[in-house]
């Protein structure tokens, strides 16, 4: 019986990555960060009756020299209870460390988080690596 295979070319390394790796990331952003972020800002804001809302996620390819090593996810959720124009700095930082350190994991690396007091606006980029999310 013949491989699969071939001896050169990059055609093994796109079919792991489309069918195991790409799976494996999507399914960490759909079942790991994400609940990790709503359970967070829930538990943060006093449960489940906490308004907000995801507004948007954008994921684009992260690049080493030509090959695609990762993802890379930009979300933005509106958070009503955010929404305090006048909140101290030290507060929102304060905010900020705890939201990160809550939903940290191996898997992926928060590179940014801010908070926005005058819409309520938390943005997050969080860098998946593909060697990361083979662990």
């Amino acid at each position: 019986m013949k491989s699969s295979q071939f001896n050169s070319g990059n055609y093994n390394s796109w079919d792991k990555l489309v069918k195991q790796t790409l799976p494996q990331v999507n399914d960490t952003i759909r079942n790991v960060l994400i609940p990790k972020i709503d359970a967070t800002i829930e538990s943060m804001l006093g449960g489940q009756d906490v308004s907000y809302t995801k507004e948007s996620i954008d994921v684009s390819q992260n690049f080493e020299g030509n090959q695609i090593s990762g993802i890379i996810c930009e979300i933005v959720y509106i958070v009503d209870d955010f929404q305090v124009p006048d909140a101290p700095q030290d507060a929102v930082n304060k905010d900020v460390e705890a939201i990160t350190e809550a939903i940290k994991d191996e898997k992926y690396e928060i590179t940014e988080l801010t908070i926005s007091t005058s819409d309520g606006k938390m943005k997050l980029t969080v860098e998946i690596d593909f060697e990361d999310n083979e662990k």
